[in-house]
């Protein structure tokens, strides 16, 4: 079932879900199970990204991490000519030592801030550890429309 309640379609992005069970995940989590992008869009991906401080230091608060790392992307996606930064994210993978609930509602709030009613296609993966002792790493792929140029 095609999804068409976000802004993606004005840049010629379709998003599907396919009905039963996966729809109600993708519900729940607002994400899409498949995107399609189209022709001539020019596409960025970011090096994992995390909740530094402009010191690089990590604060202790999970949240104020989350907020920072999601703050983090929209600077690098823009640095990459993603004008429009998060809402042109069409996937991302993201990593965690601990998907808690504390966790996994600090990125929802994250996501409604920075991406409003846009669902990418999002894998979560639990891992040993990240880089500095960070609790969140983004990996983040995004598209230029082709009326923007790359």
């Amino acid at each position: 079932m095609e999804y068409t309640q976000n802004s993606f379609r004005g840049h010629g992005l379709r998003t599907f879900d396919p009905q039963a069970g996966f729809s109600e995940i993708s519900n729940q989590l607002k994400l899409s199970q498949a995107i399609v992008i189209p022709p001539n869009a020019s596409l960025v991906v970011t090096s994992g990204q995390c909740g530094f401080k402009d010191d690089l230091s990590l604060p202790i608060d999970g949240r104020e991490q989350i907020m920072l790392a999601w703050e983090n992307a929209e600077k690098s996606l823009r640095a990459a000519g993603v004008t429009e930064g998060w809402k042109n994210v069409y996937q991302m993978t993201t990593y965690t030592p601990n998907m808690s609930d504390e966790w996994t509602n600090a990125m929802m709030e994250a996501k409604s801030k920075y991406m409003g009613n846009n669902r990418p296609a999002w894998t979560g993966v639990t891992v040993p550890s990240l880089y500095g002792g960070a609790i969140v790493e983004m990996t983040l792929y995004a598209f230029i429309p082709p009326n923007q140029g790359a």
